[in-house]
């Protein structure tokens, strides 16, 4: 698995080495009554017991069968903004550079950190946009209170006038909304793609995407 610690890799294999000879077996709570404890195990009782009430009550039976399954979790946010950060590096290459998760700080001070998920930069390495990918529906280009406070930080520490928040889409919501800030001017852009269609349909969304970035940091270009 990658990104997995070397330390822990070494850990988890001495591990896997240790339960070797190891097999799987169906567990229940009468398994547990059986155990005869002696003095060598007795200090393994507690958490016997714990784990008794634990298979009586609160688990369903486990059952070995005829048939053989495996599943995985995904991490929807993650792989989704990795998506979207490869695909916009490669699409807007030689135009801007596309930096994931640089730090920034919010105060003079520099005692506060954050960590925008895009921020795009000339080629004299000087920060023109940034942006935060979120993995959640548009809602009718709504957006979602906490996400313009965060991106408005963000803006806000790096000395921009424009960010973008970029969001999923689902057929009848708004492709794009713009809000500009009281007292501060900033404009805060709500920009959603659709990765429902074919990967040619994908690829005209993303580009879409970086098209409407380049013209921002263009505009922030303007604005210095």
């Amino acid at each position: 698995m990658p990104r997995v610690d070397p330390g822990e890799r070494q850990r988890l294999m001495r591990q896997l080495v240790a339960l070797e000879g190891v097999s799987d077996s169906p567990v229940n709570a009468k398994m547990v009554d059986s155990i005869y404890f002696t003095r060598l195990n007795q200090h393994y009782e507690p958490m016997l017991g714990l784990a008794r009430l634990i298979l009586s009550n609160l688990t369903l039976t486990d059952a070995g069968g005829s048939t053989s399954a495996s599943s995985f979790m995904v991490d929807m946010n993650d792989l989704f903004q990795r998506f979207l950060t490869e695909r916009l590096r490669r699409t807007l290459r030689g135009k801007v550079d596309v930096v994931d998760e640089p730090i920034v700080h919010l105060d003079a001070g520099q005692q506060v950190t954050m960590r925008p998920d895009l921020e795009f930069r000339d080629s004299a390495g000087r920060a023109r946009y940034v942006g935060d990918i979120k993995y959640k529906l548009a809602e009718n280009a709504r957006g979602r209170s906490n996400d313009y406070y965060q991106l408005l930080a963000y803006t806000t520490a790096i000395g921009l006038p424009e960010g973008m928040l970029i969001y999923c889409r689902r057929q009848g919501d708004s492709e794009r909304r713009t809000v500009t800030v009281t007292n501060a001017g900033k404009r805060l852009v709500l920009r959603s793609i659709d990765l429902t269609g074919s990967p040619e349909q994908v690829n005209k969304e993303i580009t879409a995407l970086a098209d409407e970035i380049r013209n921002g940091a263009n505009r922030a270009r303007q604005f210095y």
